[in-house]
């Protein structure tokens, strides 16, 4: 949020390599790659969040992930892991 994505992508990496099966961290880069841009990364991050356990119910909350919503493949996977 405040321009400076190449930093916030090498400390979000450092994270999830320091916690590699953390879904806060995945859920956190998905967000991270979102803002900057990269909606392709930002799914993946947000897959691996998904499947390590992160809350649907919190991502679809999440304001940060607006745009993303409009993605088929958002839709998909929310979809999929819905209760």
């Amino acid at each position: 949020m405040l321009g400076k994505q190449h930093e916030a992508v090498a400390l979000i990496a450092s994270a999830a390599a320091q916690a590699p099966s953390d879904p806060e961290i995945q859920f956190r880069a998905a967000e991270i790659y979102e803002q900057g841009g990269d909606h392709a990364a930002a799914l993946n991050k947000l897959a691996l969040a998904v499947h390590m356990g992160y809350s649907v119910a919190d991502i679809r909350r999440d304001p940060t992930l607006a745009q993303l919503r409009k993605d088929s493949r958002y839709q998909k996977l929310v979809e999929e892991k819905a209760p």
